[in-house]
């Protein structure tokens, strides 16, 4: 579930600290939740700061961020994939059952249908003088 962040970044080289954080030049996402009104006005109006409002999953690594519907389509397109493997197994496993039960059908109408010759022993045959 994603949430509405803050993405701050400090403007001078060494660092800021505003609020009771610390930003660098490294991005820091600080959910607004976390924060009171009062901090969240003031952390927009600091001019030492860069600060983004954004609602959505956000990587701290790669800088990327991804809007809340988007990751809200993911994960239903995460769950479909993982519902549709576990139908696709059943479904393989369904598929040998009836391949297997296919094949003794087979054997059985062929061992029905065989000619009676095979089954009745052979006549004698007469020894001729």
């Amino acid at each position: 579930m994603s949430t509405k962040n803050l993405i701050i970044t400090a403007r001078p080289k060494g660092g800021f600290r505003r609020a009771g954080f610390h930003f660098s030049e490294k991005p820091t996402v600080i959910p607004v939740d976390q924060l009171t009104p009062s901090q969240i006005a003031g952390l927009k109006e600091e001019k030492s700061l860069i600060v983004i409002e954004h609602e959505g999953d956000y990587d701290p690594e790669s800088g990327a961020t991804v809007p809340a519907t988007v990751s809200k389509q993911i994960a239903e397109r995460d769950e479909t994939i993982h519902a549709l493997g576990e139908e696709n197994a059943q479904l393989k496993a369904d598929l040998e059952a009836a391949k297997k039960e296919l094949a003794a059908a087979q054997d059985a109408l062929a061992k029905a249908t065989a000619p009676a010759a095979e089954s009745a022993p052979a006549p004698a045959k007469s020894k001729a003088k």
